[in-house]
């Protein structure tokens, strides 16, 4: 599980995760959580993901969200409270591509901490993308020439 992030925090202190996961209802897959409290959000430096089955078949990862991002749009608390819809689905918004679709982690019910895809233009349908976060970071790459 190493990426090059770009641009990352000074990492998420226990006090922020704990009171996130105390919002959230639940505790964070390890990995995340691990992730979090050393970058706490920022750019990778290999952005692209593919997603099988989707027509247009990758995408780039534009910020992964963290607890004290400096923009507002890049914090996992005002993504949370921005489509809140997903979070009633057991779904945390974790990241946001270059074309303003939404990484999820999913938190509850089945397939716990599993990375999906969320094409805002095909109203919130998910595209199975990762079994858990270390295997997304571990699949991005460099986009192809």
């Amino acid at each position: 599980m190493t990426v090059d992030i770009c641009e990352g925090g000074h990492g998420a202190d226990e006090t922020g995760l704990h009171l996130l996961e105390e919002k959230l209802g639940c505790r964070l897959p390890e990995a995340y959580r691990t992730w979090l409290s050393h970058y706490d959000g920022g750019r990778p430096a290999s952005t692209t993901f593919d997603v099988d089955g989707h027509p247009e078949g990758f995408f780039d990862v534009q910020v992964f969200f963290g607890l004290n991002r400096r923009l507002q749009s890049s914090r996992l608390g005002w993504n949370i409270d921005h489509v809140y819809h997903l979070v009633k689905r057991g779904f945390l918004p974790i990241a946001c591509t270059c074309t303003g679709d939404l990484l999820v982690l999913i938190l509850e019910g089945e397939g716990v901490g599993h990375v999906l895809f969320v094409d805002s233009l095909e109203d919130d349908r998910t595209w199975y993308v990762a079994e858990s976060f270390a295997d997304f970071l571990d699949s991005l790459r460099e986009p192809r020439s």
